[in-house]
């Protein structure tokens, strides 16, 4: 099964209109062996990072629609595509002081959408808002 990564690069790869490694690197000014890298260690952030330069990044992260859930995730975070405090890795949902119900609604929106892709929508959201 392909991770994360993986997908997406296949996501831009298909939305570029582009079929191999080294023409994905040579439109994002990379080497193929960045690419080979991403995809092996599932590496998220600099996929964000060339899809904002590129102007992709909401038709390759955003495509779920949230018009009723908003989480405050403080002072610190800032919209997607620029910097924001993220969560560290080995930080699990269950160790953050929510109302049960609240956990379990965002069990199931991580579960349905992803991760990463909740995160951007809540960060837009918030910037609405």
């Amino acid at each position: 099964m392909k991770n994360e990564a993986s997908l997406l690069i296949d996501k831009i790869m298909n939305l570029l209109e582009i079929y191999t490694n080294k023409e994905l690197a040579d439109k994002l000014n990379l080497s193929a062996a960045a690419i080979s890298r991403w995809k092996k260690y599932n590496y998220i952030d600099p996929i964000k990072k060339k899809c904002r330069e590129l102007g992709i990044y909401n038709e390759i992260f955003g495509d779920a629609d949230f018009n009723t859930i908003i989480i405050d995730q403080g002072k610190k975070s800032k919209a997607a595509g620029r910097d924001f405090n993220e969560t560290p890795s080995d930080h699990k949902i269950e160790n953050l002081e929510f109302e049960n119900l609240t956990v379990e609604i965002i069990k199931k929106l991580i579960k349905k959408f992803g991760e990463e892709k909740l995160q951007k929508k809540l960060m837009d959201l918030m910037v609405e808002n």
